[in-house]
């Protein structure tokens, strides 16, 4: 709007140096006596000025401001502004003043004025006529309609110091400007020489976000643009809104991201705090633990599986030491695997103590069977020495007593017999308790002697075989504990078994000795036997065991029984 005086200013003042428009001083003169001649030059340039520069009319008026000639008609508020202003123009020495006449218009539009004084060269302080410019005030109008930015409520309008509307009110467009009072805390601030903007009520009476600035030119015009606050804040709430729900999508996003990413590097963080927790509850993990990349938990997590694997292989060596598995063998985790070597450790000590156990138990044994087997020696001894001798002298005795008659012959016979009898008995529990042919030729000829002696006084019929694959002779200390075996066979075959055939193998080799003992007898149930507390069993296996060796008997229900013996043998 400024912009708009300044060059119609500008525009004025190129009038006034138009010579050719208008000479002054012959004007004026003519003006004075109130008769202005123009020739139709002339008043064909002012026309041409009118139209150039769009004015609505151009009076040349007196220095009362009577009209003397107009471009048109429209003349009817000069007489009433002429009564207000004339003496007040009487003294301008301005080259122009802007008049705002719009209370003088009897149809209530705005009227503006350009009026240019008119100076003779008599009297150059005081004019002697004037130039009239009525301004089309459209082009103000129009200028407030480019209501860029407005929106649909806004406005831009121009108020007086009267306070009453000079531009046409977008919301009584049909309402004459000046019949719109615009009473509203704007017009009050802005002619207070207070500018700025506020949230006040307009002329409506309705809330507007306002803007007010009075013109910088000599009408005491201000110019407010407003717009409704609930349209300017629309935006701003629209912004709002929008910035809260990306803000909300956002902290969802981020939030979600992180839940995603916190999933990412605690979960194995918790698995592996679990797996640490059961180990060191001593609990070992069974599934197995995967790591994948090679960042610094997959590196945590190799790490763990390498301690459970290894803790799992030491766990298993402690379980296999535990069950008495001294061979099991283990590799520690590293030369500085303190529980692996403690393992290894205890394990040793384990072995060696079972060993000297095992020995002491031995030797416990054998010595018990040393023992056995010397008291049966000195009781045969005995027998021989004692018994045996003395049934021998009762036998010659006997045989050199005469006996005439017959029937002391007779009773000398069946003394003889008896004392025979007794000699066999005594023979035969000496042979059973300790047969001499064991100790003076070993254990084939003992074998063989017991097989004969079995059938001797028994049914049974035996086959024995006995197979030698080396030269070395067999100790006494296996050959009576195998003697003792097969013996107690034998006895349980004709005790228990009803058999009627035996078969009795043996191969003695370098390094094993192996016995079979077979029978076609009735068989027995081991389970029965070993319940019922078969002493000649037992007596069987820890006679083998002292050997370290493995007795084995397979009984089958009406099919005879299958004893086999396997003996390692050391002959150093």
């Amino acid at each position: 709007m400024e912009n708009y005086f300044y060059r119609t200013q500008k525009n004025l003042i190129f009038l006034f140096g138009r010579t050719d428009f208008l000479e002054k001083t012959d004007a004026i003169a003519d003006i004075e006596k109130h008769k202005v001649y123009l020739d139709d030059h002339q008043k064909s340039e002012l026309n041409n000025i009118g139209s150039l520069y769009d004015f609505d009319n151009i009076i040349i008026a007196d220095n009362h401001l009577n009209s003397i000639y107009s471009l048109n008609t429209d003349t009817a508020f000069l007489k009433e502004f002429t009564l207000a202003r004339a003496d007040s123009l009487k003294a301008l020495n301005k080259d122009f003043v802007y008049f705002d006449a719009s209370i003088y218009d009897h149809y209530g539009q705005p009227v503006l004025l350009y009026i240019i004084p008119l100076h003779s060269k008599k009297d150059p302080l005081h004019p002697g006529g004037f130039i009239v410019i009525k301004e089309h005030f459209s082009k103000f109008q129009k200028i407030l309609y480019e209501r860029t930015g407005m929106g649909t409520t806004g406005e831009s309008y121009l108020v007086a110091s009267d306070k009453r509307m000079r531009s046409v009110s977008r919301f009584f467009p049909d309402s004459p400007p000046l019949k719109i009072n615009v009473n509203s805390e704007a017009v009050s601030n802005v002619f207070k020489e207070k500018e700025g903007g506020h949230v006040l009520q307009d002329y409506r009476n309705v809330k507007v976000l306002s803007a007010y600035r009075k013109l910088n030119f000599d009408l005491p015009w201000a110019i407010i643009s407003e717009i409704d606050y609930h349209e300017a804040v629309k935006p701003i709430n629209q912004l709002k809104n929008y910035i809260i729900v990306i803000t909300v999508v956002l902290i969802l996003v981020i939030l979600i991201v992180t839940y995603f990413i916190s999933n990412a590097i605690s979960n194995p963080i918790l698995y592996l705090k679990d797996i640490i927790m059961s180990l060191s509850k001593g609990v070992v993990p069974e599934s197995p633990i995967k790591s994948k990349g090679n960042d610094e938990i997959a590196q945590i997590t190799e790490a763990t599986r390498q301690l459970v694997e290894g803790t799992k292989r030491t766990t298993e060596f402690a379980h296999q030491t535990g069950a008495g598995n001294f061979d099991a063998t283990f590799t520690t985790l590293s030369d500085e695997d303190t529980l692996g070597l403690a393992l290894l450790s205890m394990r040793d000590k384990i072995k060696m103590l079972q060993e000297r156990e095992v020995r002491l138990v031995r030797e416990k044994a054998s010595a018990l069977l040393e023992g056995q087997e010397n008291e049966r020696k000195r009781f045969v001894r005995e027998l021989h020495d004692g018994i045996g001798q003395l049934l021998t002298v009762v036998k010659l005795r006997l045989d050199a007593m005469d006996a005439k008659d017959k029937e002391k012959q007779e009773e000398k016979q069946e003394v003889l017999d008896l004392v025979n009898n007794t000699i066999g008995e005594v023979r035969r529990i000496s042979y059973n308790v300790m047969p001499s042919v064991l100790v003076d030729f070993g254990l084939e000829a003992g074998l063989r002697g017991l097989c004969d002696n079995v059938k001797k006084y028994s049914r049974l019929n035996i086959e024995f075989t006995y197979i030698k694959e080396t030269d070395k002779p067999l100790s006494f200390e296996v050959s009576v504990p195998v003697f003792r075996i097969v013996q107690e066979g034998l006895n349980n075959i004709i005790k228990h078994a009803k058999a009627t055939d035996v078969y009795l193998d043996v191969m003695e080799q370098e390094e094993y000795l192996y016995l079979k003992l077979k029978d076609n007898g009735i068989g027995f149930n081991k389970a029965d036997v070993i319940k019922r507390g078969g002493f000649g069993l037992t007596s069987m296996n820890e006679r083998a065991k002292l050997l370290n060796g493995e007795l084995h008997i397979e009984s089958i229900h009406g099919e005879g029984t299958v004893t086999e013996l396997e003996i390692p043998l050391n002959r150093e």
